[in-house]
C-alpha cells in the first residue's frame, strides 16, 4: 500500500491531526488487570422471572421519573440474548413544542462515539492495514510529544486505549463498516446531521420555569471519534447487539475481545458515584470501553455528557445482557436508573440509586406541568432482531 493512503486511513481512523501534537504518555497496566468474560463464550441464561420482575421494575420507575419531570426526554432499551425485550420513552425532544421522544428520535451520543472508532480501527487491524503495535512515527512523521522518547514508542493501541492524550479530526469510515450493515439508519456524525433528523431531541437545562432548549454545542463535535455521533435508541439496541457478539459477520467476537480487554487501571472510577462505591471492586479502561467488576461480574460499560445530553451503555458479556439510556437534559436522576436494571438482573439488594421513591426533593430544577402533558413512561412490545 503506497504510504499516504496508509496515512489517511490511519490519520482517519484514529482522528489524528497531521500538524505536530503535544501530549504526555501514560503508561499501561493491562498485565495487572483480570481477563473479562468473552462474548464468543455461549452465554448463561437469567432466570427468566427474574428478568420479567426487572422490566415491571423499569416501567415503574420510569413513570416516576416522568411524573416528577426530572428529565427533559429519554429513550432507554433493554437487550437480551441478542433480543430487544423493553423499549421505552418519556418527555419530548422540545419542552416547548411537546414533541414526544419516539425511538427514532436522535440525540448525541457524547462519549458513547469512542467505541465506533475504536470498532472501525479494529476492522482495519483485521483487514491487515495496520497493527494494534502499529508505530505512530512509522506512518505520522510529524507526531510529537512532549516526550519524544515516549513518542518513538506509541501505538496505535496505546492512543485508542486512553493512554495518550491527543486532539482528533475524524473521516466518515464508520458509515460502510458499522452504521450501514447493522442497519443503524438514524445514526449520523456532525450537528448539521442531527439538526437534519426528522426527529432530534434539542439539549435543555433546568430552570425554575421548567426545562429549557438550547442550541447544541459545536465544540466536542471537532473531536469526532471522542463525541461525534448521533443516534437514536432504535440504532443503539443494533449497535448493542453487535457488542454482546449478535453480529459477527460486521464485529466479529475476536475483535469484540480485543476492544473489551482490560487495559488502563481507573481505581477512582471506584469511588466516582455512590453506585460504583457500592457495586464495583475493579475498573479499567479498554479500547472505547470501561470494564468494571460489578457485583462480582465483568461488566462493560461507558457513559458519556455534553452540553444538554447524558448517555450511558452497558452489558454483562457472560449474560449478554445489556441496558442503554440516553436523555436530553442536565441532570443526576436518570444516571441512577441503569445500576437499579442492573442490580434487579443480578438478584442484587434494592437499592434507590436514582433518588426516586422517597418523597420528591424541594429544590427541584422544575415546575409542575398541566397534567395532560405529562408524560408516562412507553413500552412497547418486545421486538426480535
Amino acid at each position: 500500500m503506497q504510504f499516504h493512503k496508509l496515512f489517511l486511513l490511519v490519520a482517519g481512523a484514529l482522528g489524528l491531526a497531521c500538524a505536530p501534537l503535544c501530549a504526555q504518555a501514560a503508561p499501561s497496566s493491562a498485565a495487572s488487570a483480570p481477563a473479562p468474560t468473552s462474548v464468543s463464550q455461549a452465554p448463561q441464561k437469567l432466570p427468566a422471572a427474574r428478568v420479567k420482575q426487572t422490566l415491571a421494575d423499569y416501567q415503574r420507575w420510569l413513570n416516576r421519573v416522568a411524573q416528577r419531570d426530572a428529565v427533559a426526554g429519554l429513550a432507554t432499551a433493554v437487550v437480551i440474548d441478542g433480543k430487544v425485550v423493553y423499549e421505552g420513552t418519556i418527555g419530548y425532544t422540545d419542552a416547548t413544542t411537546k414533541d414526544p421522544i419516539t425511538p427514532h428520535t436522535v440525540f448525541r451520543l457524547a462519549s458513547l462515539s469512542k467505541a465506533f472508532a475504536t470498532a472501525i480501527t479494529g476492522l482495519l487491524v483485521d483487514d491487515g492495514k495496520l497493527g494494534w503495535d502499529t508505530k505512530l512515527l512509522d506512518v505520522l512523521p510529524y507526531f510529537k510529544l512532549k516526550d519524544m522518547q515516549a513518542a518513538a514508542q506509541a501505538t496505535v493501541g496505546d492512543i485508542l486505549g486512553q493512554r495518550l492524550g491527543l486532539p482528533r479530526f475524524f473521516y466518515h469510515q464508520v458509515d460502510k463498516r458499522i452504521f450501514y450493515p447493522l442497519g443503524m439508519t438514524t445514526a449520523s456524525y456532525g450537528r448539521a446531521a442531527l439538526e437534519s433528523s426528522k426527529s432530534w431531541a434539542r439539549p435543555h437545562r433546568g430552570s425554575s420555569r421548567g426545562w429549557i432548549p438550547f442550541d447544541p454545542n459545536e465544540t466536542y463535535y471537532r473531536v469526532a471519534p471522542a463525541a461525534g455521533v448521533n443516534a437514536s435508541i432504535r440504532d443503539m439496541e443494533k449497535w448493542l447487539i453487535a457488542q454482546m457478539g449478535g453480529r459477527p459477520d460486521v464485529l466479529p467476537p475476536s475483535l469484540l475481545d480485543v476492544l473489551h480487554a482490560p487495559g488502563v487501571s481507573t481505581p477512582s472510577e471506584l469511588h466516582a458515584t455512590p453506585w460504583r462505591r457500592a457495586r464495583l471492586a475493579d475498573a479499567h479502561y479498554a479500547l472505547g470501553w470501561r470494564v468494571y467488576e460489578y457485583g462480582g461480574e465483568t461488566l462493560i460499560y461507558h457513559a458519556g455528557a455534553v452540553a444538554g445530553y447524558r448517555t450511558m451503555i452497558g452489558f454483562f458479556p457472560k449474560y449478554r445482557a445489556g441496558v442503554v439510556t440516553l436523555w436530553n437534559s442536565t441532570g443526576p436522576t436518570p444516571s441512577g436508573l441503569m445500576p437499579m436494571v442492573l442490580d434487579d438482573l443480578l438478584g442484587l439488594p434494592h437499592v434507590d440509586w436514582a433518588e426516586i421513591e422517597g418523597p420528591a426533593k424541594a429544590a427541584a430544577p422544575t415546575k409542575a406541568r398541566n397534567p395532560k402533558h405529562r408524560p408516562r413512561a412507553r413500552h412497547r412490545p418486545a421486538r426480535k432482531h
